[in-house]
């Protein structure tokens, strides 16, 4: 049988129409609006730019002010610390002016308490004997520990205008290491004197390591018909001793 024939296939068709225009009209529109949107995002960066600057330009003038402020005090600070310094040396230097004046004062005073017992004994001798006589001493501490300084004071009463010349030792009597022991002051070199009314006689002396002194012995040996002196003094420095 045969088979029945194949229905012819339809041709369809579309017509589009093509409109150019328009076409530009919303590409045109499209850019646009990109370039809209890209101004409008870089404006709010500038503005968003523009108050983080202006932030920033206060916090380094806030900066700035605390810095000059910090100088500022420093500069103070460093001045006080010199008018500080200025101060205390000045104060030093007046503090050290009173204690010389002071310490000149005390010599000045011991020196006139010296001067008026040997006119005293001068003037007005006649509770003392006449010839040689070891008025007094002084003995002052020295520069180093077992240093000192001393002080002898010879006078003649009624002498009836002789001299009186002849050799003075000093020795210091006490002990050393616990056994009694004797320090010539100046070896067996013995110091001279010449006067008439009266005279000082003045050195220093130096102790050995572990002597304790207790007792300085002065010994006046005149030549011609004066009879010696001899006068034991406590050891006393910083003292005047044997001042009647």
């Amino acid at each position: 049988m045969p088979l029945p024939p194949r229905p012819a296939h339809k041709v369809r068709y579309r017509i589009e129409h093509h409109d150019p225009v328009r076409k530009l009209v919303i590409q045109a529109v499209v850019i646009g609006l990109v370039i809209l949107l890209g101004w409008g995002l870089f404006r709010l960066g500038f503005r968003l730019s523009g108050f983080e600057e202006l932030a920033a330009q206060r916090r380094i003038e806030s900066l700035s002010a605390q810095v000059a402020r910090l100088e500022e005090e420093n500069r103070s600070l460093r001045n006080d610390a010199a008018y500080q310094r200025q101060s205390a040396a000045v104060e030093h230097k007046a503090l050290e002016a009173v204690r010389q004046a002071l310490e000149q004062a005390q010599a000045e005073n011991l020196r006139l308490k010296e001067e008026l017992s040997f006119y005293r004994s001068i003037v007005s001798p006649s509770a003392m004997r006449p010839g040689l006589h070891i008025q007094s001493l002084t003995l002052e501490n020295g520069a180093q520990k077992g240093e000192y300084h001393y002080r002898v004071v010879l006078t003649l009463v009624r002498g009836n205008g002789r001299v009186a010349k002849g050799r003075a030792r000093i020795s210091v009597i006490g002990t050393h290491q616990g056994k009694p022991a004797t320090v010539e002051v100046g070896g067996r070199e013995a110091m001279r004197f010449s006067f008439r009314y009266f005279q000082r006689l003045e050195g220093d002396l130096k102790l050995p390591e572990g002597f304790t002194p207790q007792i300085l012995r002065v010994v006046a040996e005149p030549t011609g018909k004066l009879e010696a002196a001899e006068r034991d003094f406590p050891w006393q420095p910083g003292k005047q001793t044997g001042v009647p």
